[in-house]
């Protein structure tokens, strides 16, 4: 039996990563701020990774670019993990491997020359789900001039065209190390979501659809063969079950992890480093629910210091953060607390009240 600690790599972890990782018994390295100064990120990341011999390349901060940068070290010092990976990301391999398999079928064509596509589109029933193999990109169809838009527009080949699956959204969030996949929450979205939210934590399922909805995310990441890493899977409950509609790994810099924290107070990053020490982990029910909301005030100046300050202060509430809206400016993102969906729902309202109040209080 091997007792060594488990090596990990930290890049840029904050205090309470960085304590963790030594409370849980892990051997950590980090990568700050001062070392990023003299090397790109990834040739450090790869040539750390590779001098310490670690097994992990962790990163837990908001910086889409660094999260890039970790997947491709990742890549080079893990070339088996990048497989699997692969076919997580290919949309044509991904659904071609569920449905010979017989998990989360969805009507499906993948197509190579543009015209093929076209005609594809113009006589199937819409709307229908476009991902373009290259890009990553997601489209979705919903009418004739939406396919004459979505033409013109030179797409990149191949792309997959895929059924648009009715019914309440959801984001799983899982981790899995050594083949064991831990599903970290699960969100619902649209449909999911009581009125006036965009996301709610916990999703309000049934025990048999919760069931079921981690028994299909831990079916697509054992048939593509993950055995490392983080990924978010969106997952939509139709009639017939809970489907796939996307993988993305890694998982996007989303709000997700923030509201499990908010309804919890469970911190991810934690559970992920209990889990890769072999530690329990603990599982507190989520005592209540955070649900969260984008507040649009209409105006083309970005919220004021103050304003923000004023909602963040305003009770139940969470936490607000200034995130990219339209016109290229920052709308107020906010979540809050409470004991039910129904409860959270007239917290928005109220909040959504308190916001329009001091946007017409600056003009």
């Amino acid at each position: 039996m091997n007792d060594e600690p488990v090596r990990i790599l930290l890049l840029r972890p904050d205090r309470q990563v960085w304590r963790a990782a030594a409370e849980v018994g892990l051997r950590a390295w980090p990568l700050t701020g001062d070392d990023l100064r003299s090397a790109p990120v990834e040739e450090l990341l790869v040539a750390t990774a590779r001098t310490h011999r670690v097994a992990h390349i962790l990163y837990f901060g908001r910086s889409p670019a660094l999260h890039r940068a970790v997947e491709r070290a990742s890549r080079t010092v893990f070339p088996a993990r990048a497989r699997a990976l692969d076919r997580l990301r290919d949309p044509a391999v991904l659904r071609r491997i569920l449905n010979q398999s017989g998990v989360s079928c969805v009507e499906a064509v993948t197509v190579t020359p543009p015209d093929s596509a076209r005609a594809w589109l113009e006589n199937l029933t819409l709307p229908r789900v476009v991902k373009t193999v290259a890009e990553h990109r997601v489209d979705i169809v919903r009418d004739a001039d939406a396919v004459a838009r979505w033409a013109d527009g030179s797409p990149p080949m191949p792309c997959v065209i895929e059924e648009f699956l009715e019914g309440p959204r959801l984001i799983v969030e899982s981790f899995s190390h050594e083949g064991m996949h831990h599903v970290v929450g699960v969100t619902g979205g649209a449909g999911a979501a009581p009125p006036g939210a965009d996301l709610l934590y916990p999703a309000a399922l049934s025990q048999r659809d919760a069931a079921a909805v981690r028994a299909v995310v831990r079916a697509v990441l054992d048939l593509a063969g993950h055995e490392e890493g983080p990924v978010r899977t969106d997952v939509v409950l139709t009639a017939d079950g809970p489907r796939v509609a996307a993988v993305d790994v890694p998982p996007p810099v989303g709000a997700a992890p923030r509201l499990v924290r908010a309804a919890t107070g469970r911190h991810r990053e934690t559970e992920i480093l209990l889990r890769l020490a072999g530690r329990p982990v603990p599982r507190p029910l989520a005592a209540r629910c955070a649900a969260l909301a984008h507040l649009d005030d209409g105006d083309r100046e970005p919220p004021r210091a103050e304003a923000v300050a004023a909602l963040r202060a305003t009770e139940h509430v969470h936490d607000v953060r200034i995130v990219e809206g339209p016109h290229g400016r920052g709308d107020a993102e906010v979540i809050v607390r409470a004991a039910s969906p129904h409860a959270a729902a007239r917290r928005l309202a109220t909040v959504r009240e308190r916001w329009a109040t001091l946007c017409r209080a600056r003009r």
